[in-house]
């Protein structure tokens, strides 16, 4: 489940790092609830947040996710999840993730040198000897929540079958990261009704985060805004589901 997770979680969120001399331009929240499937049943299994800060220079993205109550007690899982980037250039400044799962707290933070194509990592986890990585970049970078964010701002006027591509950075390794535009079709978003979506699929990646067996659909609306309804995944033991509330 920890894969999916990260995977639905990382593709959406940061304003932790907002300064205060610098005006805020627009913000935009959205909500959404966690669903598992294992068979042919949806439980809803935890809340996620997203919130959205667009600053002159930078856009800030936050996003929050944890699982239920009554859940925790089989798999607890917590996220924050901040980034930061910058305007003009399009690129990625910071990642920070902070976690906890059963337990295990881990903190993952990124600083990116785009000038100098470079990356420095530090991972922090309970138990372990803090970690320090200084990684160069073959080319500039994005983190996921920034490449989803961007990915929005480019969809006005995109056909279907036409692919976005950008140079992902996630725990120590590059990624070639495609977006394709599988169709536009009437898709029912649970407690909303239906809606034209343009439906979205990633290319399928490896690595130690990602599972090279599975692709991550979403559907979003149709218009300039490009609002994210629903994510879906699918791995070992079923699929996680992440749909918009009202």
């Amino acid at each position: 489940m920890k894969v999916a997770l990260i995977v639905i979680f990382s593709c959406i969120g940061i304003i932790s790092y907002t300064q205060n001399v610098e005006p805020q331009l627009a913000t935009e929240h959205l909500n959404y609830t966690i669903y598992f499937k294992a068979g042919f049943i949806w439980v809803a299994i935890g809340e996620m947040s997203l919130n959205t800060s667009v600053y002159n220079e930078r856009t800030h993205i936050q996003l929050k996710a944890k699982t239920f109550k009554k859940w925790k007690s089989l798999h607890e899982v917590e996220f924050d999840i901040n980034a930061v980037y910058n305007n003009q250039s399009g690129f990625s400044e910071s990642y920070l993730r902070r976690s906890i799962e059963n337990g295990i707290y881990i903190k993952d933070s990124i600083e990116f040198d785009q000038t100098n194509l470079h990356v420095k990592e530090i991972v922090e986890e309970s138990g372990e000897t803090r970690k320090e990585y200084s990684i160069p970049l073959k080319h500039n970078a994005v983190d996921i929540l920034t490449s989803l964010q961007l990915l929005r701002s480019q969809l006005n006027g995109i056909n279907v079958n036409e692919q976005l591509a950008t140079n992902l950075f996630y725990s120590k390794y590059e990624y070639d990261f495609l977006y394709t535009v599988e169709s536009i079709e009437l898709k029912k978003i649970k407690k909303i009704g239906k809606r034209e979506c343009m439906l979205i699929s990633t290319n399928s990646i490896g690595g130690r985060f990602f599972s090279g067996k599975s692709k991550l659909q979403m559907w979003m609306s149709t218009d300039e805004l490009a609002i994210p309804y629903m994510f879906e995944t699918p791995f070992k033991f079923g699929k996680i589901r992440v749909v918009i509330n009202k």
